[in-house]
């Protein structure tokens, strides 16, 4: 009983230790910065036009969105972006939260499983897991979509990025395997790294919005902290000396 409740406390705070041995395949690393508007703007462009079509972020609304990463327009949320850029829908109600609309019985039938929502994704798997999961598909015909993933092996979904990766395949080096691209995509392979850094970027943001402003107020807390802690140092002084 007593094991199983250190091992919740752990898995509550430090998700990442235990979904990151799912693989000895070495993850890695990518640097996010929710102050990078751009970086933002692109990953969410990019997760509206491959991801959304199955993965929902449903905690999310496209307005809270547009307004965090900056999408506005004289002050105000631009709504003819979102609607072009993001819902290719003019009907589409911007303070919707933002649902994939594939139906559960096909994605059943496609994928055998349901697309999994991905709000929280970047806390329970880490960024790093995200970012080298994007760029470690790879070319496998045995496989329903005819790709595999070295972090994920027997992944149910396709590669929605393949067109601008290009084809990978699996090589054997030495004692470990390693990637290798055979075919260019649209793009060069530093390129790639960017948009895949981007979508890592946004999704880590969509984890975790407020991040920056409560980091911010943190410093503030703990200033105050101190200083309240070096008041009631003298404070404390004074009365003793009172007493003595």
């Amino acid at each position: 009983m007593k094991i199983n409740f250190i091992i919740s406390v752990l898995l509550f705070f430090f998700p990442v230790i235990f979904f990151a041995s799912e693989t000895p395949y070495h993850l890695q690393k990518v640097y996010v910065d929710h102050k990078n508007m751009p970086s933002l703007q692109r990953g969410a462009d990019m997760f509206m036009k491959n991801c959304l079509g199955c993965h929902s972020i449903k905690y999310v609304r496209y307005k809270g969105l547009a307004e965090g990463i900056g999408i506005i327009d004289n002050g105000i949320v631009d709504e003819e972006y979102i609607k072009n850029n993001w819902t290719f829908d003019p009907d589409t109600n911007i303070n919707d939260n933002i649902v994939s609309s594939i139906d559960k019985n096909n994605a059943l039938n496609w994928f055998g499983v349901l697309p999994p929502d991905l709000s929280l994704v970047a806390k329970y798997r880490g960024n790093d897991w995200i970012y080298t999961y994007l760029k470690s598909f790879y070319k496998d015909d045995n496989k329903t979509w005819g790709v595999n993933n070295l972090i994920f092996p027997d992944v149910a979904m396709p590669h929605v990025l393949n067109s601008i990766q290009g084809n990978q395949i699996l090589v054997k080096d030495g004692e470990k395997y390693i990637l290798q691209l055979v075919k260019n995509g649209s793009i060069n392979v530093k390129d790639y790294d960017i948009v895949v850094t981007d979508i890592v970027n946004f999704l880590s943001y969509v984890s975790e919005p407020f991040k920056e402003k409560r980091e911010t107020i943190g410093i503030y807390v703990v200033l105050f902290l101190i200083f309240f802690a070096i008041l009631s140092y003298f404070l404390k002084k004074e009365y003793w000396n009172d007493i003595k």
